[in-house]
């Protein structure tokens, strides 16, 4: 029998267990690397003697499969890591659009997770860092975890909704293969076909040049493809291919909104969520800046004399394929500085044709329900990093008002070039306590109402205009396993383990109201997913959100309380700041 191998990761443990001991080491605060990113591309294998494998084989339109039977809360789960979707995007197809996957001959081992994206190292906290050494530009896989394959009478039981979820991490970080992106619970207990993807960042996924198929969002050509294989191929592992929901968190949210407007997109998904991240955000690139950062880069790596070439030069670009991925991070990460974490989707003439704001005015009806929302305490985590590693700044327990006043009008000029003093006043100028928890949260207020919680209001307010459902949430609980200091409140991803089940999986690391809180949100987001609705809170209809009744649910650990928001009286203050309507 043909053996066709790739290279291998050593032999793993349970899925349960490996995201247990990273909840663990992250709840100790340890400095760890997670064990998905040690791992290799899927190989190509006829021999299935060693694991738990599916049976029969998934037939594919690529190719045979075969994936392990696993299971969560007592339910069977069929798992498919590493399956390509795209062509490996080496040598002359580095920093181009994704190429189809080439069909394979013989049975495919989708047994093993796939290697990250090309990718520095991530920082979350000065105690927690995610080690990327084995991140590869060999990258293009997505993982499926299927309850649906057991189910041999699609009279009785039929296809099974599918969601298709989109990492974050600025458009620079992230993998599908990070263990607390495992969806297997998530599919057990919603019992709905659970599907994750990679996609390039950094400058292999958005570098842009003038040059024909170099206009960057590679990232983002890499999820279409990604999508359009999802809908062509979900049916064989039980999914409705007419059912697909496209979810995703901080960048991925982002993602989901720019897939919401992009012409390219039509068509590829039914419902879309949007958790903590919207397209209507002002840190996009326009497209001389992203052709500038794409010649810096270039650049600093040699690949141009001056201004004498640039990265309109065919040598320029043959130049830059053959450096080594490693030094492409590394100095992308020296030069840029914190630009590094800036390769940002930009308008391209074809996949965004103008900016989200104006291809959304232009849209007519979409078709695509939307639930979407923010976390009440978004800006905390990134005040916390901004002051800890950006400035060094280690007396947070004693800052004062004043203090903190300089430290946000140094944050927001680097990204507005006029009203920074107007933030810093609107935000502090009435604030009496002294108390530095209550001065660092109403500063974060500022910072986390300009990058997440404002523009999803916008993006909610203008997409209801269209005519389809839009349903608002904001998540509450500061969770009792957070490795954050209290006045961080409900911070950036802090919903996740709600919402992926981890927090039902692991009730030995949670209270037991958690787990209840963590059961409600895997309903909220599936029932979203199966009926375009929410389900009803107790005798009590989830309102649509419009801009004249602007009613979203507000999800914290005992009770889900209808109000009005988010942050409504902030998000008019910014309004003369993202200059929106239209």
């Amino acid at each position: 029998m043909q053996k066709l191998y790739g290279p291998r990761q050593p032999e793993v443990g349970s899925i349960a267990s490996v995201i247990r001991n990273e909840v663990q080491q992250l709840l100790h605060n340890r400095h760890y690397q997670p064990m998905p990113t040690n791992v290799e591309p899927a190989p190509v294998s006829t021999d299935i003697r060693s694991r738990t494998y599916t049976d029969p084989p998934c037939t594919l339109l690529p190719g045979k499969l075969v994936g392990l039977k696993k299971e969560a809360f007592g339910r069977p789960v069929d798992v498919f890591y590493g399956i390509p979707y795209a062509e490996p995007p080496l040598d002359d197809l580095r920093f181009q659009k994704p190429v189809p996957v080439t069909p394979w001959k013989g049975l495919r081992d989708a047994s093993t997770p796939p290697f990250p994206c090309k990718q520095p190292d991530f920082f979350v906290h000065q105690n927690y860092t995610i080690l990327t050494r084995n991140s590869t530009e060999d990258c293009l896989y997505l993982n499926v975890w299927t309850p649906a394959r057991y189910c041999r009478d699609i009279k009785t039981c039929g296809p099974k909704a599918v969601m298709v979820f989109i990492h974050g991490g600025a458009f620079t970080y992230g993998s599908s293969s990070w263990s607390f992106y495992d969806g297997i619970h998530f599919a057990a207990a919603g019992d709905v076909v659970v599907v994750t993807l990679n996609y390039r960042v950094g400058p292999f996924g958005f570098f842009s040049s003038r040059l024909d198929g170099l206009n960057g969002n590679q990232g983002m050509y890499d999820q279409i493809l990604a999508l359009t294989w999802v809908k062509s191929n979900i049916k064989h592992f039980g999914g409705d291919p007419e059912l697909i929901t496209v979810f995703g968190q901080s960048a991925g949210a982002i993602s989901v909104g720019y897939l919401l407007v992009s012409p390219l997109s039509r068509g590829l998904f039914r419902r879309a969520i949007m958790e903590s991240g919207s397209p209507f955000w002002m840190l996009h690139d326009s497209r001389d800046t992203a052709l500038q950062k794409s010649f810096s880069l270039a650049n600093a790596l040699g690949c141009t004399t001056g201004f004498e070439k640039t990265i309109e030069d065919p040598q320029v670009m043959s130049c830059l394929r053959s450096k080594d991925a490693n030094e492409i991070v590394s100095v992308a990460t020296e030069v840029l500085g914190s630009q590094a974490e800036t390769f940002f989707p930009s308008r391209d003439g074809e996949l965004f044709p103008d900016d989200a704001n104006v291809l959304m005015d232009a849209m007519k009806t979409t078709g695509v329900e939307l639930l979407i929302g923010n976390n009440r305490n978004e800006g905390t985590y990134f005040v916390y990093n901004f002051l800890t590693k950006g400035l060094k700044f280690q007396n947070l327990a004693h800052i004062t008002k004043d203090e903190l006043g300089f430290y946000m009008v140094l944050f927001f000029r680097t990204m507005l070039q006029s009203g920074v003093n107007e933030i810093r006043e609107f935000y502090l100028d009435k604030l009496n306590s002294t108390d530095p928890g209550v001065v660092l949260q109403r500063g974060s207020d500022a910072v986390g109402d300009f990058l997440i919680t404002c523009p999803s209001r916008y993006f909610a307010e203008k997409y209801q205009r269209k005519g389809q459902p839009v349903y608002y949430y904001q998540f509450s609980h500061r969770p009792s396993f957070s490795v954050w200091p209290p006045w961080m409140g409900a911070t950036h991803f802090d919903e996740f383990p709600f919402v992926f089940a981890h927090a039902m999986a692991f009730p030995e690391l949670v209270t037991p109201e958690e787990t209840s809180l963590s059961r409600q949100l895997v309903e909220i987001w599936t029932t979203f997913a199966k009926i375009g609705r929410m389900p009803t809170l107790g005798k009590i209809a989830w309102p649509r959100y419009s801009a004249e009744g602007p009613y979203m649910v507000d999800i914290n650990l005992k009770v889900l309380t209808i109000k009005k928001g988010p942050q409504e009286e902030n998000c008019n203050f910014w309004r003369r700041y993202f200059k929106l309507d239209g």
